[in-house]
């Protein structure tokens, strides 16, 4: 059948690729089965080599499993070859009627794994923040998608016009009927498996519409994807291509936006006209009996289940009924039974939302108000949406009221359905029915899974319909619900072994019990002396059913066999079978029917993919588990339920890696378990080992206190007894990532001070014995034994450091400052004794410096701030900023000398400090202190990389460096040389890498600050680049007294402080002000007027040189001083003062060097 209608496919016009051959093709699948098979095969083999020390984690996975169990039979006959009957009139009305059931299903199975996951997905993204441009894209990958799930409607629509007729041309009263009164006879029986397949599939439609109609992505994605292709319309050549291609395109998003993507799929499939030349279906009075008998039967089988314990996916197959009665509806206009509608109406108050798949909910009063307005106002239903309105909101009330005891009722089931899984084997034969009651634990757990997975699913879309938030005893409810689904589906996992001994002897059992009862009817029938066509059937029927029940095991084929065979054989209008008969055979069927593939039952069951779209809810739990840590068990099954939306995220069309979904899912939820539990569970433990430690220490005794700090401290020993969690492929150890934070932590703090490493080695011990935590000793030594000064008291005192050094920038050191000790010597800090402090104490010093440097540098970044946001500075700032503006052509774009002097003169009419500095004198050694830090870390920086190029100066190349690994394996020698090999070649790799690397921590600190220096609620730093020749004056002032004091010998005396002008540099760049100084040309401005003032000088001095000998007598008498001393005095001035500036100018443009992009 489903070759006879392949060349129906529509639009294939617009694929492209040309035709391949059957050769190619099979060459190709066969291509494709090989290396998919290699790939399976490579991983259930690394699943299976526990040889690495693999950790497995606890959680039953169905999916990493590397053996698995099938229980669905499979069958290798034909329909036609399984039918073995002389009745040949029943047998191609049982063929035809089993391939379109075959093909129905096999539509719904392709919906379900290939359409439903793609559609429910799409519009999510990778990166919250899309580029312009992107929608557009993510549509354009899913045309494809669109275009197959086009020709699949059209497929379904085809299959169902197929099925309308087969059964009008079965039920009908046509001159084929007439002409043959055994197919006259068949008309007696019902065939309603054949309808109730039908019905599924038209759920499948409905869940399609509802997908799409409530996933807006879709119009918003289409609407801008429509504007792009109308430009590329206006401008063909522009883009590459033609108008004639970009109207097929055109033509081709039309018909798709028509027919599959607003809300038209139903509405395409019922309402198309299903008479045909021969075939009559809305005039056919007997069709539309058989339609509406079919249905009563279709209602009144669901009824009986919904709401009750039997039932399983009943709300599913009551969305494909409602389906199937508008269908019936359209086809036929029939509104004389308004009272069984109304039954049907009144369903909406048992079942006031169903949800479909993954965020898509139905609701069947919104749909008959939406599609049948008509048949409510005959009903009597005046207000449909108040009434709809009114039992949802009715229904959350009486749902959140008894949640709790619905939920406690659920989990007492579950124990005592578990308990009694868990010895289903060791019930004792005391003549009961072993095998039964077996057979019955293992449809209780399903219908209990449903009832669970109903209870989930109804409260929580109630309440997100309604936008009413959920409490967080709610939130624990709901997620003590996804635990119960996952605890049945492990359960069952857990008994995989066990199913696979019993299904085969359950399905047996349950097909000779079908034929015990369908004996007697047998032995009546072939005893009946008068047999009409109707007896005929039916003894055809019954010889077949025994036939197909002892054949072997019942298969999906072979179980619709009998169905449709047994829809002949139990016709109540021969009145050979009683009433409770038909019942007990047709439960028999079912309970056969869903042993057989119980598998698929418990996989809808127990999904919780629905948790992807309510993942506040998870992060609600985890504070929930940590402020309850006696649940920290249940955290295994959770992360079970988060692994469901994978199946739906791996088939996302949109984006063109959809592993980067899963890898967002997965580090989004990561993310909440770190910040929910571990981090906090981190701090706590800490915490408490060091109260622990502490008050023994102080009170000396210790066992008393260790009580006394347990009982105030909840236990969260619970969380370390977990064994790793597997999630999305990694693994989730919470002990381990509490003890690598504690490493971490002992180790820096033991670094920054030495002295406490046996506080902290108790610590350590403690943490073993009281958390089960297997810490790292720490093994650091308390300090170097080379001279000089050891880098981890510097990094312990950085405050008092950068006050008390004086860096120098080309010899990339620090020297003591003479005013802060009183030694004859001065203590030097240089890059040998960085390499020497990192070769002691390791490596990892290194971070930890740059981290207590940037703790540093943001507590005076906070008094720079400060300072110039006084408005004594801010002030005169903005009026240099507004001067220079103003007057930039005539200064010729240059800042004069004389307004800098101006400024440094009225910031020392605010006052000094005890010491004598100025305020501005107080800031430049704030911005010294700054750059003496960044100094201390290039020095850091520097040591590291002299400490990597000592240890591997002994390497003879370092690039190519011979794989002992293998030369050990070439000698064979023992396994210990081996790991000896390994490590070594491990270490010389790494310190290659490093080598040649190194790590530029300036950039990590100009990233950093240039984001929050940056911010708009720092407006008044903007002004910062004014106030530098201000500061530039008073550091050459300074620079100058200070060299002068180094020849009178003074206490205050200095010949290098590098630090201002690092510290300069680092602040405009984070600042982003170098552009806006460089318009000052200051150094420039200061060169100039220097110049000029020498060259004046000059000139008097020459001209006082040539005066006569009368008026240089007069000049004496008139200034007893030598005015021609003072002159040279000043021209001496002068040129330091340009030397100091010039000195300045260099260590600043060096300075900047560092900081380049």
């Amino acid at each position: 059948m489903s070759q006879g209608t392949q060349g129906s496919y529509l639009y294939d016009v617009f694929i492209e690729e040309g035709d391949k051959s059957p050769q190619e093709f099979h060459l190709e699948k066969f291509k494709r089965f090989i290396s998919d098979y290699g790939s399976k095969v490579a991983q259930t083999e690394s699943q299976i080599n526990t040889d690495d020390n693999t950790v497995f984690a606890e959680v039953w996975d169905p999916i990493q499993d590397p053996i698995k169990f099938q229980f669905t039979p499979h069958e290798v006959l034909r329909f036609d070859e399984m039918i073995v009957t002389e009745n040949k009139l029943m047998q191609k009305i049982i063929l035809v009627f089993a391939n379109l059931n075959t093909e129905m299903q096999s539509l719904k199975h392709t919906a379900v794994t290939q359409f439903f996951p793609s559609l429910s997905i799409f519009g999510e993204s990778v990166d919250d923040s899309q580029e312009d441009g992107e929608k557009q894209l993510q549509f354009g990958r899913t045309l494809p998608l669109l275009m197959d799930f086009w020709n699949f409607v059209e497929r379904i629509n085809i299959v169902v016009k197929n099925v309308i007729q087969q059964l009008a041309s079965l039920y009908g009263n046509g001159p084929a009927i007439q002409a043959n009164p055994a197919l006259k006879a068949l008309q007696q029986a019902h065939f309603l498996e054949v309808f109730e397949e039908l019905s599924d599939l038209l759920g499948v439609i409905i869940t399609l519409d509802e997908t799409i109609t409530q996933n807006r992505s879709f119009h918003n994605h289409l609407t801008l994807y429509n504007r792009m292709i109308m430009k590329v319309m206006a401008e063909p050549e522009r883009y590459g291509t033609t108008k004639k291609a970009v109207g097929r395109v055109q033509y081709l998003l039309h018909k798709i936006d028509g027919d599959v993507l607003d809300d038209n799929i139903l509405k395409s499939c019922i309402q198309r006209s299903f008479d045909e030349p021969g075939i009559s279906v809305q005039s056919n009075k007997i069709f539309k009996a058989e339609f509406e008998y079919s249905l009563k039967a279709m209602f009144q089988n669901l009824s009986e289940c919904i709401n009750t314990t039997k039932e399983t996916d009943h709300r599913y197959k009551f969305v494909g009924f409602c389906g199937t009665y508008l269908f019936y509806y359209n086809l036929f206009l029939d509104t004389s039974d308004k009272k069984f509608f109304r039954r049907i109406w009144d369903m909406h108050k048992l079942l006031p939302i169903i949800h479909l798949y993954g965020n898509t909910v139905w609701s069947c009063s919104e749909f008959f108000n939406s599609k049948t307005p008509d048949l409510l106002r005959l009903i009597g239903v005046k207000y449909p949406k108040k009434e709809i309105d009114d039992v949802k909101m009715s229904t959350l009330k009486v749902g959140d009221d008894n949640l709790a005891a619905t939920v406690q009722a659920h989990y007492l089931q579950l124990c005592v359905w578990t308990s009694r899984i868990e010895s289903m084997f060791a019930v004792e034969s005391d003549g009961k029915d072993v095998v039964g009651i077996q057979g019955t634990l293992i449809l209780q757990g399903i219908q209990l899974a449903f009832r669970i997975s109903n209870l989930l699913k109804t409260q929580l879309y109630l309440h997100i319909l309604a936008a009413k938030p959920l409490s967080i005893p709610q939130v624990v409810l709901l997620c003590r619900c996804i635990e119960m689904l996952k605890t049945i589906k492990i359960t069952y996992g857990r008994k995989t072994a066990t199913f696979a001994k019993l299904i085969s002897t359950l399905t047996e059992f349950l097909s000779f019990k079908i034929e015990k009862l369908l004996l007697p009817l047998k032995n009546r029938l072939e005893t009946k002396k008068k047999q009409n066509d109707t007896d005929m059937d039916q003894l055809s029927s019954v010889l077949l059913a025994f036939h197909l029940l002892g054949g072997g095991s019942p298969s999906r084929k072979r179980l619709l066999l009998i169905k449709l065979t047994l829809q002949i054989t139990l016709q109540k209008t021969t009145g050979l079978f009683k009433e409770s008969e038909f019942d007990e055979i047709r439960g028999l069927l079912k309970r056969l029917d869903v042993v057989s593939d119980f598998e698929s039952s418990l996989n809808f069951a127990t999904d919780c993919s629905l948790i992807y779209w309510s993942k506040t809810l998870i992060r609600t739990f985890f504070d929930h588990v940590y402020e309850c840590p006696e649940r920290a068990a249940e955290l295994k099954y959770i992360f079970n339920a988060l692994e469901d939306p994978k199946l739906i995220l791996e088939r996302c069309s949109h984006l063109p890696e959809s592993s980067k979904l899963c890898d967002r899912y997965r580090d989004e939820i990561t993310e909440m378990l770190q910040q929910a539990i571990i981090k906090p569970l981190c701090t706590e433990v800490e915490t408490d080992l060091r109260l622990n430690i502490h008050s023994s220490v102080t009170l000396g005794q210790h066992s008393q206190n260790l009580n006394t700090v347990k009982n105030s401290v909840k236990d969260v020993t619970c969380f370390f007894k977990i064994r790793p969690i597997r999630f999305l492929g990694k693994y989730i150890d919470i002990s381990q990532r509490v003890s690598h934070y504690l490493n971490d932590c002992f180790y820096e703090l033991t670094t920054v001070g030495p002295h406490n490493w046996k506080t902290y080695e108790e610590m350590r011990s403690l943490a073993s014995e009281k958390y089960g935590l297997e810490l790292l000793n720490v093994y650091l030594p308390g300090q170097t034994l080379e001279q000089g000064l050891d880098i981890l008291q510097i990094t312990r005192n950085i405050h008092l450091f950068v006050s008390n050094y004086s860096y120098n920038l080309n010899i990339g050191m620090f020297i003591e400052k003479c005013s802060t000790t009183d030694s004859k010597n001065l203590n030097t800090v240089h890059i040998k004794h960085v390499a020497n402090s990192i070769r002691t104490h390791g490596t990892g010093i290194m971070n930890t410096t740059v981290n207590f440097v940037y703790q540093f540098l943001g507590k005076k970044f906070y008094l720079f701030s400060q300072f110039l946001f006084d408005d004594h500075i801010k002030s005169p700032l903005l009026r240099d900023m507004r001067y220079f503006k103003d007057h930039a052509m005539s200064l010729d774009n240059q800042y004069p000398l004389k307004r800098a002097m101006k400024f440094v003169k009225g910031i020392k009419k605010l006052g000094v400090a005890r010491s004598g500095l100025s305020y501005l004198d107080q800031f430049r050694q704030l911005i010294t202190e700054i750059g003496n830090a960044l100094g201390y870390v290039r020095m850091v920086r520097a040591g590291g990389l002299r400490y990597i190029s000592d240890a591997i100066k002994f390497v003879p190349d370092l690039d190519t460096i011979e794989n002992f690994t293998e030369l050990v394996d070439a000698e064979k020698l023992s396994n210990c040389s081996k790991e000896s090999a390994k490590n070594l070649f491990d270490t010389l790799n790494n310190l290659s890498q490093k080598f040649a690397e190194g790590s530029d921590y300036f950039k990590s600190l100009e990233s950093v600050f240039t984001k929050e220096m940056q911010n708009d609620d720092l407006q008044h730093l903007r002004s910062f680049y004014m106030i530098v020749p201000p500061l530039t004056l008073s550091f050459v002032e300074y620079m100058m007294i200070a060299k002068d004091k180094m020849i009178r010998s003074g206490k205050e005396s200095n010949f290098t402080d590098d630090g201002f002008a690092l510290g300069l540099a680092f602040i405009l760049k984070i600042l982003n002000q170098n552009q806006k100084f460089d318009s000052l040309h200051w150094f420039e401005s200061v060169a100039r007027k220097y110049d000029e003032e020498f060259q004046e000088l000059k000139k008097s001095m020459s001209d006082k040189g040539v005066m006569t000998n009368a008026e240089r007598n007069a000049a004496k008498r008139h200034n007893p001083d030598d005015e021609l001393q003072t002159m040279r005095l000043t021209l001496t001035r002068i040129t330091n003062t340009k030397r100091e500036f010039e000195l300045l100018f260099f260590s600043f443009s060096g300075s900047r060097v560092f900081f380049r992009d």
